[in-house]
Formats: structure tokens, C-alpha cells, sequence
């Protein structure tokens, strides 16, 4: 049951990221193509070497990679560095009621809250 939750707990956190880097592609593209208000564009500034939020990202992606590998290990005891074995029997396994059930609450509370926060930031207080 344990394993059936974790294959669907990184099934969701998959649809995620995918939700996420398409938005965030798309409003790149977006605030790409706004002219800027003087009418001029202004180049990107150049950034050398490696930023500070550049190991925090390369250490959320390296964590999420071994959940993902963990998620098709048979067994995987703490000094061995790879699993004994990989098997896709937890995902075929994997109750998908509860990952239905998550994705429609998140759904639903989505397009119940969007619409009030369009609202409290459009006729909010103007400060």
C-alpha cells in the first residue's frame, strides 16, 4: 500500500513540474514579445559562473531523481548505492483511487480560489 502511494505521490509531483515549466515557458514567450514602455528593448543582463539558487536547483533535480529511481527499486538497503533490482510490479500495483481524488480537490479548490484572487487583486484596496 505504502509503495502504491509513493508511485502515485511522484506521478502528481511529474504533473507538476510539467505544469510548471509549461507555464513558465509560456510566460517567458509572452514577456518576450511586450514591447517595453519607453519603446525600447533593453538587452539581458549577462550572468557568469554559477548563481547562488543554481546548486539549490541542481539538488532538488538530483532529489527528485532518486525518487523516481526509488520508486522502481525491488529493494535497496542503506550501504548499497544502486537497488538489487528495478520492476515496474509498485506502479502496476498502485491504487490510482486516491491520486484521482487528489487531482480533483486540487482542481476544484483551483477554480474556486482563481477567480477570488482575480478579483481581490483587480478591485482590492489600490494602495
Amino acid at each position: 500500500m505504502q509503495a502504491r502511494g509513493a508511485a502515485a505521490s511522484l506521478v502528481l509531483l511529474a504533473l507538476l513540474l510539467l505544469a510548471a515549466t509549461l507555464v513558465r515557458g509560456l510566460w517567458q514567450g509572452y514577456q518576450r514579445h511586450l514591447p517595453d514602455p519607453d519603446g525600447l528593448r533593453q538587452p539581458a543582463a549577462v550572468r557568469h559562473g554559477l548563481n547562488l539558487h543554481t546548486p539549490l536547483f541542481l539538488t532538488g533535480y538530483a532529489v527528485l531523481a532518486v525518487l523516481l529511481l526509488w520508486s522502481f527499486a525491488e529493494t535497496w538497503f542503506f550501504p548499497a548505492l544502486w537497488p538489487d533490482g528495478l520492476s515496474w510490479q509498485s506502479w502496476r500495483t498502485a491504487d490510482w483511487a486516491p491520486f484521482w481524488t487528489t487531482l480533483w480537490l486540487a482542481a476544484a479548490a483551483s477554480l474556486l480560489c482563481l477567480p477570488a484572487a482575480l478579483v481581490w487583486l483587480e478591485w482590492g484596496r489600490n494602495a
